[in-house]
């Protein structure tokens, strides 16, 4: 009975102590708060928009994998690049900005996560080219240079798939069951091709979604930060008020 007894009143003087020291709890939480707000409003803001891709007409003898690898080869291509920007003249993109490679002192290097305007992302079954920009101008360059890489690796793979015709035709292999199957579907995907069904079926590019800073979830940390701080503060400074107390008394 005594223990609950004494329980209780601790915990009545812990609450005392916090209520006591309210303003200083306060301060330290505004002064936080600055902090924090300093530090955002410094940040400058960073956005993000996404192109979706998927498969569309994928040669038999090819799968998914292999044609989304090729995808982002073929667009990670200097050669791809220049063969684009000399067909459509004028564009805001340099192959520099979204390489992943940069030379330092002499030596190509690769670039750091940050540093990376463009990232290809596979999640979940579904794929997409993250652009960190709102310039809507860049996010349309970067959608007609990716249509442009499909359409490089379409014609790339129509010319394979011809050649597999030609094996096949030639008299090399057995005309079995099996391999007039794949003279179907390797036909179907040619004739797809030519009648403009590309590899893969591309999205626009989203809305730009502001990612940083995040003013909410920041004031929230300060807020939190500074309050932990103050109540810390005013209970460590009552238990060495309290100890010198009693040593004095004693």
């Amino acid at each position: 009975m005594q223990k609950t007894h004494d329980v209780e009143i601790d915990l009545l003087q812990l609450f005392l102590d916090l209520w006591n020291g309210k303003l200083i709890i306060i301060a330290f939480t505004l002064i936080a708060i600055m902090i924090g707000g300093g530090f955002l409003f410094s940040k400058d803001a960073a956005y993000e928009s996404k192109i979706s891709y998927f498969e569309n007409n994928i040669p038999p003898f090819y799968k998914k994998e292999r044609a989304f690898s090729d995808f982002q080869e073929t667009f990670y291509s200097k050669k791809s690049f220049e063969h684009w920007k000399k067909k459509v003249g004028k564009s805001s993109l340099e192959f520099e900005n979204f390489s992943k490679t940069k030379v330092v002192n002499g030596f190509v290097m690769l670039k750091n996560t940050n540093e990376l305007i463009l990232q290809f992302i596979t999640k979940n079954k579904s794929s997409w080219i993250i652009i960190k920009s709102n310039n809507l101008k860049v996010l349309d360059d970067f959608f007609k240079y990716s249509d442009h890489v499909n359409q490089l690796l379409t014609a790339s793979y129509v010319n394979n798939a011809k050649n597999e015709l030609k094996i096949i035709n030639s008299g090399l292999l057995d005309k079995s069951t099996d391999n007039i199957e794949t003279i179907i579907s390797v036909n179907r995907f040619v004739n797809a091709a030519q009648e403009g069904s590309n590899i893969l079926l591309i999205n626009h590019p989203t809305i730009p979604q502001k990612t940083s800073p995040k003013l909410k979830l920041g004031f929230a940390i300060s807020v939190l930060l500074g309050g932990t701080t103050g109540v810390l503060y005013v209970l460590i400074s009552n238990y060495i008020r309290n100890r010198k107390y009693l040593s004095a008394k004693a």
